[in-house]
C-alpha cells in the first residue's frame, strides 16, 4: 500500500542506499541538479558537496551516527 506521509518523511531525513545523484537512486536517497555530487549541511552548520564518486562506505559512515566515524572532508 502507498504511503504518501512515508514519502514525504524519506524526502526530508532521506536515505544512503546509493551515492548522491546515483541513475539507479530511489526517491528518497540524497540527490540534486549539481554535476558532481549533492550538497550536505554538516553538524558544524558548514555546507559541503559531497562527490557523486565517494566511496560508498564513507558515505554511509557520514549519514549516521549510530557508530560514531568521524571524518576529515577535504577543504
Amino acid at each position: 500500500m502507498y504511503d504518501a506521509c512515508l514519502e514525504r518523511m524519506a524526502r526530508v531525513v532521506g536515505r544512503s542506499g546509493r551515492a548522491p545523484n546515483d541513475v539507479l537512486n530511489d526517491f528518497s536517497d540524497f540527490s540534486s541538479h549539481h554535476l558532481a555530487g549533492a550538497h550536505f549541511l554538516l553538524g558544524d552548520g558548514s555546507v559541503r558537496l559531497i562527490s557523486d564518486e565517494v566511496d560508498l562506505e564513507v558515505y554511509r559512515g557520514l549519514t549516521t551516527r549510530a557508530s560514531g566515524e568521524t571524518v576529515t572532508l577535504p577543504e
